[in-house]
């Protein structure tokens, strides 16, 4: 069976291939042919002598992952993905085509261990972190099928399945190669990683990926009804996240983003606003206001526009950036909290 190495490094490819290569600068001929150009057919390599097309033919591969579901949305045409992975578990991946962008969401682990009730993927419970490579290759498979979609900037977001900094490592070592200039070479200023707030990882990732833009997922100011929202408040309370925020803001060439999720009678009221300004204050920031996507078997309502338009108010009020999220293919389960890789749901409460 053909190995596949596709999602692999620079070094790692080095390890696979390097006994059949007969000069040194035809791993980095194969190494553009992948991430560079995208082109994923070794037939295709064409600076390449056909002997060593044939012996890279016989022994690997470099194939996207197999696509289980294809989902495109009649509202706004984004398409969402099922991928399966070489052991058999599942992640979904998302493309969303914008007017002067195309932004792309993308998965981290198999399932997420950290149960959020407004989110649907930590119903699914944690089966495993992604491997850098299947990260890479992730994002290489949904460009694969989207290439003739891509004349705009792409800008990618770590929002999919799973907890990023739960995962470190593996996300560090995909961004490098994802940001490579020799590689696919995306800016990391067109990248952010959204965080429930790891604090160990949360330092390292402030301290090691400064350019990489982070999303911070606060959702109550109150650490009490965060411990409802969200038990890894538990573990790592907003107070010490925000004093790390506060402490390397200050280092940073961004705004830092706040995600708050409107969920009615929870999180949605001026005392709440009220509170988030006042726990944040000295850290630069704009705030995104995201509109619950419900999902079946949550008790969760999401807070109506009218309000949303309100609390959004009282931070411009104060010079705040703000934002209202456009959930892109709500019709086909795609948006914020709706990623799911299994089809049994079951019901979600709060204390």
């Amino acid at each position: 069976m053909k190995k596949n190495l596709l999602g692999m490094d620079f070094q790692e490819l080095g390890e696979n291939i390097g006994n059949i290569l007969t000069k040194n600068y035809q791993l980095k001929q194969i190494y553009h042919w992948i991430y560079k150009k995208k082109v994923l057919e070794i037939d295709k390599f064409t600076n390449i002598s056909k002997n060593l097309r044939e012996k890279l033919s016989e022994n690997f591969s470099f194939s996207p992952l197999k696509i289980i579901e294809e989902k495109i949305s009649r509202e706004d045409q984004s398409r969402k993905y099922l991928f399966e992975l070489e052991d058999g578990e599942r992640i979904e991946a998302v493309f969303i085509p914008q007017r002067d962008r195309t932004s792309i969401c993308l998965s981290s682990q198999v399932g997420c261990k950290f149960g959020c009730k407004f989110c649907l993927t930590g119903l699914m419970g944690f089966r495993r972190n992604l491997k850098y490579r299947e990260i890479v290759a992730q994002l290489l498979s949904v460009l694969h099928i989207n290439r003739e979609r891509l004349d705009k900037r792409i800008n990618l977001v770590f929002m999919g399945m799973g907890e990023p900094l739960d995962n470190y490592e593996n996300v560090k070592r995909a961004i490098k190669l994802i940001t490579d200039p020799d590689g696919i070479s995306i800016s990391p200023k067109r990248i952010t990683v959204s965080t429930i707030g790891i604090t160990n990882y949360l330092e390292r990732f402030l301290n090691e990926m400064k350019d990489v833009k982070l999303a911070f997922s606060m959702n109550s100011p109150f650490s009490g009804v965060r411990k409802e929202l969200m038990p890894v408040e538990k573990k790592f309370p907003l107070k010490k996240n925000l004093e790390l925020l506060r402490k390397y803001s200050k280092k940073l060439k961004y705004r830092i983003t706040f995600e708050y999720i409107m969920l009615k009678g929870v999180n949605d009221s001026l005392k709440d606003a009220s509170e988030f300004l006042k726990i944040t204050r000295g850290i630069p920031k704009k705030i995104n206001l995201i509109p619950f996507n419900y999902f079946e078997g949550s008790e969760l309502q999401p807070t109506e526009m009218e309000k949303i338009e309100e609390f959004a108010e009282y931070f411009r009020d104060h010079r705040i950036v703000v934002t209202i999220r456009d959930s892109k293919g709500k019709d086909i389960k795609a948006s914020c909290g709706n990623l799911f890789a299994k089809t049994d749901i079951k019901k979600i409460k709060l204390k």
